[in-house]
């Protein structure tokens, strides 16, 4: 009597969505999993997004309705957001005075760039204080925070400090960079911490959320909150406008970058976003696909999606007293 061998299990229809690199046993499984995955990514949205923000509707009735449209946040929550702002712009203004360089990036920079959501206290929660410091200057910055009551994380400082610190203030976390953001992308800042003040331009926290693989909703929030309020000029006259030259610079040299941007905008499309949020979408991937690329964007090109692109980022998220452990 012959036995039917048991059927192969139906593949979970989820999985063709994650972009996560997948462990392989040996290297022609890995192979095969990467030619598989080029194929359902190219044929699917371009880029995964995370459940809670698909159906989510980021609708803008009219530019600057953002805050109107978005989940209303308690009164507590707004207070915390503008108190985080200003302890942000406290510390700026601080490092400055002792010669260090420091930037806001994150939720309370891009709250400080948009006037609108900031007078309604918020469009969401922000969790903790982001900065950016020039290489070479973390340290007298972590002997400021320390004299100002700010508790640094002992064990993960002396591994990073060279790229990345972590410290705990009276408000939130606090998350120092070192020269570049460094997640799915790296991107280097070093020079252009002095072009806005307290944070980074318009431009480059487009950027830090651009170049996000998995979008989740704060993300999709954010990057509406931006675009809404904020006009995208191939040559901006001030650092309050998206500069699509820079963009574009970046991305010619980089085919994994502007896969990544390219990608993130075609998920975002799709989206309810109000019409002219959606329209300087388009005229920013326009601008990315027309510039001209460089003999080594086009032989990245070639390997295409094969290859992965992009690295897994590193959430760090830890209490004092694990940090002392």
């Amino acid at each position: 009597m012959t036995t039917r061998a048991a059927p192969s299990p139906r593949p979970d229809p989820e999985r063709r969505h994650d972009c996560r690199p997948r462990p392989a046993d040996c290297h022609r499984r890995k192979r095969r999993y990467l030619d598989r995955k080029a194929v359902c990514i190219y044929r699917a949205p371009h880029v995964h997004i995370r459940d809670d923000l698909v159906g989510l509707a980021v609708m803008l009735a009219t530019p600057g309705a953002l805050t109107q449209m978005m989940p209303p946040l308690d009164a507590a929550a707004c207070t915390r957001n503008l108190g985080l702002v200003e302890e942000g712009r406290r510390l700026v203004a601080l490092a400055e005075r002792q010669g260090v360089v420091a930037r806001l990036l994150g939720g309370a920079a891009i709250l400080i760039h948009c006037p609108q959501a900031l007078a309604a206290g918020g469009y969401r929660e922000i969790a903790d204080l982001d900065l950016v410091v020039a290489a070479g200057s973390q340290r007298r910055l972590a002997d400021l925070l320390v004299a100002e009551g700010y508790e640094p994380e002992p064990r993960f400082n002396a591994l990073h400090g060279h790229s990345r610190m972590l410290f705990y203030g009276p408000l939130s976390q606090l998350d120092i960079l070192v020269g570049n953001f460094s997640m799915c992308h790296m991107i280097k800042l070093g020079k252009r911490l002095g072009l806005d003040d307290p944070t980074l331009t318009v431009t480059d926290l487009l950027l830090t959320k651009l170049q996000i693989v998995e979008l989740n909703s704060k993300d999709a929030w954010d990057l509406a909150a931006l675009l809404s309020e904020h006009e995208v000029m191939a040559e901006p006259p001030a650092t309050d406008s998206i500069d699509l030259s820079y963009l574009g610079g970046l991305v010619s040299d980089d085919w994994g970058l502007w896969r990544t941007l390219t990608g993130t905008m075609a998920r975002l499309r799709e989206e309810k976003y109000e019409r002219s949020v959606t329209e300087k979408l388009d005229a920013i991937d326009d601008h990315l696909r027309r510039v001209p690329k460089t003999s080594r964007h086009k032989l990245r090109a070639r390997v295409g999606d094969r290859v992965t692109w992009f690295k897994e980022p590193d959430e760090v998220r830890s209490t004092p007293a694990q940090g002392g452990s």
